[in-house]
């Protein structure tokens, strides 16, 4: 049964609702929808009368229109395969439509290598002047030259049939892709200013698409999105009203209120459609709940209000709305709630916020020093001569990543870092979710949602005790937002009806992004890596072991790596960087959860999206044969920084200089001699003398010196490495 709904209280509004039931019990159901305006209601009916002749002669016109292609023998253009024109083999169907047919075609006349798409219409039961057509079709795509639009080179007649050969995109729908791919909101947004801007271009040059819809726009391998069929750019004006969507070349769902009423249809009419189609995509990904999804989605739905007059106009105007949304500016024509206004501005403001309250001690001492009477004047500059000389050293060092960390620490204000737990050890239980592991890193303000509750276990049946900040929510979720940069533990105890407890300890490293909160007592100054290693510390890229003696934290640099600590170190480093985007996973590797020596169970889950994203790359074709506690040979790192550089400087790396290694035997493979170059080249991985020593174990050090050399490439793959 139709459940109203009077959010919208347009006729069109209370039409589509109806769309959901049968055409004969829409009519009978419009009387459901009490509060509404007689002559909206009015104006409803007479919406479904349209709809209903509509349908029925859209059930003709189709039954027409296939009784017809059968007997003047239209079905031979699904059989064309083989076929020859103008050099080019058609060689498989790609797809059939209202208007013909189109099919892949490769040259075959030897002069050289292309695939193209080509197009053939049917000599249109409804459009006797198909040859027209398609060279307006043509016209049209000839004067455009965008890459996100597909080119057409030539147009001619086959037997009886009009055909245009164009680019051949090799690609997916923007809808499939979307679900295919888990994208971010700012990787969909990249994509989305890319179709407006070759929408743009073809308004430009006074050209209307008139059909927009997710399956006119493919996205090829590159996540380039190419923008297709224009076929009823040009023509769509000249259409008597009465001919029904299909017959007319558009779809109802993104048409324009002008388009579906048979009027002359306009730029307008394409940033409707659009814009529809772009807020749809966006809201089946992403939550309104989220501010800046709720502020794009007001954007695009003022850009497809039914009134043409109050519609946002033109495509630039919508792209500077959308800019503007994205950071946080509400555009003024569109309304939210003053909430939402704060919230803006707290958005767009948080930076200057965060540094004018962290600069608000040092303000406030050097007013105390100014304001201070009858001080003696050499007291007085020797105060300010102090206090300019920490500003320095404090800025300075921030800047070369040198010991901020230290002056900040030795202040009498250092001491609000929260002091680790002792009780540090990995507790595995019966109750709780194999996919939790101890070590969590965040941010300050940034909402943490870690799903505790194992499968088979319902939170209706459990008892939670949590020593510590946050709590457990009905769907099994750990939840909290920390406001202070520290280490913070939070233990969990779960009683299962009635029954004993089970506990897991949790660990966050919760940072602000400029604040290190953590010191590492067994790295010296004078360890040749002691800069590279907090510089990653201040990231969040390494934590360190806690120290049993007094709760502190060591970093065992000269320690040997792991496999699975340095993919940690190299993944989170290139993450930073934006090399790689690493993203959750909830599938899990057997191989990850090992037994010790000493009997305990060791669980590296965290490892999950390293070498979720390493198989996807190739850089991992075996995940489930991963040793995670395996020595990190000199080679293998090599391997796996040589794969990153790939991703972060291709072309430096097709170019890179050739080095002789007087080892070069020790290699396993021509291939690993290669990755030893490239890091070389780069000045990743330290030359001995004229050897590269491939078999040498690494050192946690030695890792971490690597992962902040990455985080510190500059934008040339020659320049010099920090």
């Amino acid at each position: 049964m139709l459940v109203p709904n009077l959010n919208g209280s347009s006729a069109f509004d209370i039409f589509e609702q109806l769309l959901e039931l049968p055409a004969d019990k829409m009519m009978h159901n419009v009387n459901s929808f009490e509060g509404i305006d007689s002559s909206v209601i009015e104006e409803v009916k007479s919406l479904i009368q349209a709809h209903l002749l509509n349908k029925r002669d859209m059930f003709l016109s189709s039954l027409i229109s296939q009784s017809a292609k059968s007997a003047l023998g239209y079905d031979e253009l699904l059989h064309l395969s083989g076929v020859v024109i103008e050099g080019f083999e058609l060689t498989a169907l790609l797809g059939e439509g209202g208007q013909g047919v189109v099919y892949k075609a490769i040259r075959c006349d030897g002069k050289f290598d292309q695939t193209v798409a080509v197009k053939l219409l049917y000599p249109a039961f409804n459009m006797p002047k198909e040859a027209i057509a398609i060279s307006v079709e043509a016209q049209s795509l000839a004067k455009l030259n965008h890459g996100s639009i597909a080119r057409v080179f030539t147009i001619g007649q086959h037997h009886d049939y009009c055909y245009m050969i164009m680019d051949f995109i090799n690609g997916e729908s923007l809808d499939t892709f979307f679900a295919n791919y888990a994208l971010t909101l700012d990787d969909m947004l990249e994509l989305f200013f890319k179709i407006l801007s070759a929408l743009a271009h073809a308004h430009d040059q006074g050209i209307v698409h008139a059909d927009i819809k997710p399956s006119n726009i493919l996205v090829d391998m590159d996540k380039r999105p190419v923008l297709l069929d224009f076929g009823i750019s040009k023509h769509l004006v000249d259409m008597p009203a009465i001919l029904a969507p299909e017959v007319q070349g558009f779809t109802p769902n993104f048409s324009s209120p002008e388009q579906r009423n048979g009027e002359a249809v306009g730029v307008s009419s394409d940033v409707y459609s659009a814009a529809k189609m772009l807020n749809t995509l966006m809201l089946k990904r992403f939550s309104d709940a989220e501010l800046r999804v709720r502020l794009l989605s007001l954007v695009f739905k003022q850009a497809y209000l039914e009134d043409v007059k109050v519609r946002t106009p033109d495509v630039e105007s919508l792209q500077n709305m959308l800019i503007s949304a994205m950071h946080f500016q509400v555009p003024k024509e569109i309304n939210i709630s003053l909430v939402d206004k704060l919230k803006c501005i707290v958005y767009r403001y948080k930076y200057l916020l965060v540094s004018f309250v962290l600069t608000l001690p040092v303000l406030f001492t050097v007013l105390n020093v100014l304001s201070t009477k009858n001080a003696e004047l050499a007291q007085q500059k020797n105060e300010n001569d102090k206090a300019i000389d920490y500003l320095e050293r404090l800025f300075e060092a921030h800047e070369n990543n040198g010991e901020f960390f230290d002056i900040l620490n030795s202040s009498t204000e250092s001491g609000h870092l929260e002091t680790v737990s002792e009780d540090e050890e990995q507790v595995y239980s019966k109750l709780f979710s194999e996919h939790v592991f101890t070590n969590h890193g965040g941010k300050i303000r940034e909402p943490i949602a870690l799903k505790v509750v194992g499968k088979g276990n319902h939170v209706s049946d459990l008892a939670f005790k949590v020593t510590g900040p946050g709590y457990v929510s009905n769907e099994g979720y750990y939840r909290h937002t920390f406001t202070q940069v520290g280490i913070h533990t939070v233990t969990i105890e779960a009683q299962k009806h009635g029954l004993g407890y089970d506990k897991l300890v949790l660990r966050f490293v919760i940072r602000d992004g400029h604040g290190l909160p953590i010191q590492f007592k067994d790295v010296p100054a004078t360890h040749p890596h002691y800069n590279n290693i907090h510089y990653l510390a201040m990231r969040g890229v390494v934590i360190g072991r806690p120290d049993k003696g007094d709760g502190g934290r060591i970093f065992q640099p000269q320690q040997v790596a792991k496999q699975a600590e340095a993919l940690s170190i190299l993944f989170l480093s290139a993450h930073q960087k934006g090399v790689i985007t690493l993203t959750k996973t909830s599938h899990h590797f057997h191989n990850l959860r090992l037994v010790n020596d000493k009997g305990d169970i060791e669980d590296f889950t965290w490892a999950n999206a390293y070498l979720v994203y390493g198989n996807k790359a190739g850089f991992m074709p075996y995940p489930e044969q991963f040793d995670p506690k395996k020595p990190v040979s000199k080679e293998w790192l090599a391997m796996i920084v040589s794969q990153l550089l790939e991703l972060y400087d291709p072309d430096g790396v097709d170019s890179f200089s050739h080095y002789g290694f007087s080892d070069s035997t020790e290699f396993n493979s021509d291939q690993s001699l290669r990755y030893g170059q490239l890091c070389a080249f780069y000045q990743l991985c330290d030359v001995h003398g004229s050897q590269f020593q491939p078999k040498r174990a690494m050192t946690r050090g030695e890792v971490a010196n690597i992962g902040a050399k990455i985080l510190q490439m500059t934008m040339h793959a020659n320049a010099s490495v920090n």
